[in-house]
């Protein structure tokens, strides 16, 4: 999962690196506004695959990366002036992140994390709302939202697929364990630790009655 959700964030950052860059500079934001722009989306996505891999429970280090994704891409949000088509492709791909992951608590979580990271960005500067971006930033920001839909939803197909492989696998071991079982000689059973009879092999009916193998 770390490592999944570290190729995916890698990506998804460069490409957020490249698009935000392009309205920095129509903009003409200053060095600072730069700075932060390659910390975000260039180096910020190594420190927190270290930071999941060296954690004592790295799964849920990484959920919680998942959480400060969405704060940071709320600061950004709100310290631009929430350009529509921006915020929407950072909004929407952190919420899909925690839905898939987290599910629609998770979702509404994350949400609150944007919401107050978004209140951090506005007040990190003189407020202005600048919905509008250019073209080529509008376009990168649809096409770049569809394609993140499209590539969280193959890595979900492939999860499930994968799923339901190793429940047809499982199936089929029991039915070939239950087929040697049911037609061996031996006494084969399984019993809780309660004492509960669970499974007998047809040969126990040979030895026992029905009634002293439980329910």
């Amino acid at each position: 999962m770390v490592r999944t959700h570290y190729l995916v964030r890698t990506g998804a950052f460069l490409a957020c690196l490249v698009t935000i860059g392009i309205h920095l500079w129509q903009n003409g934001y200053g060095a600072v506004a730069w700075s932060f722009l390659v910390l975000q989306f260039a180096v910020y996505p190594h420190l927190l695959y270290l930071r999941a891999m060296h954690s004592a429970r790295p799964v849920q280090a990484e959920l919680d990366n998942l959480l400060l994704d969405s704060l940071l891409l709320g600061v950004w949000c709100g310290g631009l002036g929430f350009p529509l088509w921006i915020s929407y492709a950072m909004v929407s791909a952190s919420m899909l992140n925690a839905a898939v992951n987290r599910g629609g608590r998770g979702a509404l979580i994350a949400l609150g994390c944007t919401l107050a990271g978004a209140g951090v960005g506005i007040s990190l500067d003189e407020f202005s709302y600048m919905p509008e971006t250019s073209d080529v930033v509008t376009a990168l920001c649809f096409f770049g939202a569809l394609g993140y839909a499209g590539a969280v939803g193959r890595l979900v197909y492939r999860q499930n697929r994968g799923l339901a492989r190793a429940r047809d696998e499982v199936r089929e071991s029991e039915a070939r364990y239950r087929l040697i079982a049911e037609n061996a000689a031996d006494l084969i059973a399984l019993v809780d630790q309660h004492g509960r009879w669970h499974y007998t092999s047809p040969s126990y009916a040979r030895m026992l009655d029905e009634a002293d193998l439980g329910p």
